[in-house]
């Protein structure tokens, strides 16, 4: 058993893909009509991107080669964004579930007593994540749900900072956790000066992970619920 984290905690911050679901073949299948819809071809490596976390940014650059805010690349980025936002929408829960055990530790969280808040902090639009966890059913399990519509990306803290808003909790209080898979999340709850869990079921192996410096590592969604206090 790994060491559970300390301090009470009132506030968990979930990442969404590779956290709490299986995404990856529905953001694959978006990319590849992104990329379609701009004359290029969907290579291994940008697709590979789909279980790191990535921004559409990123998935731009590595199909393109070109900067998407560049004065000439604006268009095109757009062009590229929209078709993926068009597949994805509204199929983006064909093929995308909760990982097994996560539905069983986020009601196990609900019913503690004092009860932590729950939110939702993602890369994706807040639009599409409540999509996604509406599809799946885990939008009941959740106090918050915050995108980064308008916000920096992670590893930058600004969407676990609107999360905690939403959720009406203080994350400079101390007792806020971020759960997710990526550097991304570990970095942004650096920034944040929280604690963090890492899990291991999605993107990243637990050697990556450890590298990055979590206050822990959950192999498991059961783990994971035994290292919260």
């Amino acid at each position: 058993m790994r060491p559970r984290l300390g301090a009470p905690v009132d506030l968990v911050i979930f990442d969404l893909d590779g956290t709490l679901v299986d995404s990856f073949e529905d953001i694959r299948a978006g990319l590849k009509e992104a990329c379609a819809a701009i004359g290029l071809a969907a290579e291994a490596p940008m697709l590979a991107l789909a279980s790191r976390g990535a921004p559409l940014e990123e998935f731009y650059r590595l199909a393109s080669g070109a900067d998407p805010h560049a004065e000439g690349e604006r268009a095109r980025f757009q062009q590229f964004r929209e078709a993926y936002r068009h597949h994805y929408l509204p199929s983006c829960t064909l093929t995308t579930v909760p990982f097994p055990g996560v539905v069983a530790v986020l009601e196990a969280l609900r019913a503690r007593r004092p009860r932590p808040r729950l939110a939702v902090a993602t890369t994706k639009r807040t639009e599409t994540a409540e999509r996604v966890l509406a599809g799946t059913g885990l939008r009941a399990l959740f106090d918050a749900v915050a995108g980064s519509d308008d916000l920096p990306h992670k590893p930058d803290p600004a969407v676990l900072r609107r999360a905690a808003a939403l959720a009406g909790a203080d994350l400079d209080a101390g007792a806020a956790v971020m759960v997710g898979d990526t550097d991304r999340d570990v970095g942004a709850a650096h920034a944040a000066g929280i604690r963090s869990i890492a899990v291991t079921w999605g993107g990243f192996s637990e050697a990556e992970l450890r590298m990055l410096g979590p206050s822990a590592i959950a192999s498991t969604p059961e783990e994971l619920l035994a290292l919260l206090p």
